[in-house]
């Protein structure tokens, strides 16, 4: 790949002032391993309007490629693609994402945020960084609270300062570079094994919590994941963890839990039960509630059970 492809477009900044790069440079490898993790651009810029975000802004293709992100000020966000506000990236944090990323969010220019955003981005290739950055996403997501005051950022500042845009380094010292900045992320997203576990099942326990909130809405994964900022995925993963069962069933045995309730300590008609938990299909109800419940619900409300019926519990 050309050093060329390895720039921001300059073009693009120009045309509609998204942003500007302050500083930045291209490494040139000497004697690198091409399977291994190397360095091949860091800049430092600023995100001028909403308009800077990879979905916008033109990027070269560059298979097999990863970019770090580390936000210097506020102003940064991962964005959902059907979410133009998104996460808000706080100063100090890292966002992990690929050149080419086709996945549920972007990454770019916080739509509520008035000012510049600076950031030092770094491109990292290589297929171990690919694989590296793959894992990290999978088990953490995709931003890291690195802090400002890290060795790593003051390192890539200083690499992107380089006044002749042209950094040299051997390859034993571009994969070290390399090794620490996933370090970096790791230990940021590792820095306690206990906040970690702490973490995930608070955010498990949110999510749950938005489900009982409005049980009549049929809550889908996507809409859980633009609610709470993660991608659908790490959603999935988080909850299952924490419940034992994914979302949408836990969804369906959260809704039978309400049914029997209403059915035992009510005397609304079973069409009543069926539209306050917002099923669409009387027969589609039935069919869930006898396959929880052993019964069907007007079996269940004769029988007057004192049990609430087949309910999710926590691990």
């Amino acid at each position: 790949m050309s050093e060329d492809a390895l720039i921001p477009d300059r073009r693009h900044e120009l045309a509609d002032h998204s942003y500007r790069m302050l500083q930045y440079t291209w490494f040139r490898v000497i004697g690198k391993l091409p399977e291994l993790a190397f360095p091949h651009y860091v800049g430092r810029g600023l995100g001028l309007s909403p308009k800077y975000n990879i979905r916008d802004v033109w990027q070269a293709p560059m298979h097999e490629h990863v970019v770090v992100k580390f936000s210097l000020s506020p102003g940064g966000a991962i964005i959902p693609r059907t979410n133009q506000q998104g996460r808000l990236v706080k100063p100090g944090e890292a966002i992990l994402r690929f050149v080419e990323d086709d996945s549920d969010f972007w990454e770019g220019y916080h739509a509520a945020f008035r000012g510049k955003w600076e950031f030092i981005g770094l491109i990292i290739s290589g297929r171990i960084a690919v694989q590296t950055a793959r894992v990290l996403i999978e088990e953490f997501g995709r931003i890291y609270p690195v802090g400002l005051d890290h060795p790593i950022i003051r390192q890539a500042s200083q690499y992107a300062a380089e006044p002749n845009h042209i950094t040299e380094m051997t390859g034993a010292n571009a994969s070290r570079f390399c090794n620490d900045v996933f370090g970096a992320l790791l230990d940021a997203a590792e820095s306690s094994a206990a906040d970690r576990a702490g973490r995930f099942v608070n955010r498990a326990d949110a999510i749950e919590a938005t489900m009982r909130q409005d049980l009549k809405r049929d809550w889908s994964v996507e809409e859980l994941a633009d609610r709470h900022g993660i991608s659908r995925e790490h959603l999935t993963r988080l909850f299952t963890r924490r419940f034992g069962i994914p979302p949408r069933r836990y969804l369906v045995e959260l809704r039978m839990q309400e049914a029997c309730r209403l059915l035992r300590t009510t005397q609304d008609s079973i069409k009543s039960v069926v539209t306050r938990l917002g099923f669409q299909n009387h027969a589609n109800f039935v069919r869930a509630f006898r396959r929880l419940n052993g019964v069907a619900p007007t079996e269940y409300r004769s029988r007057r059970f004192e049990s609430p019926g087949t309910a999710p519990s926590k691990k």
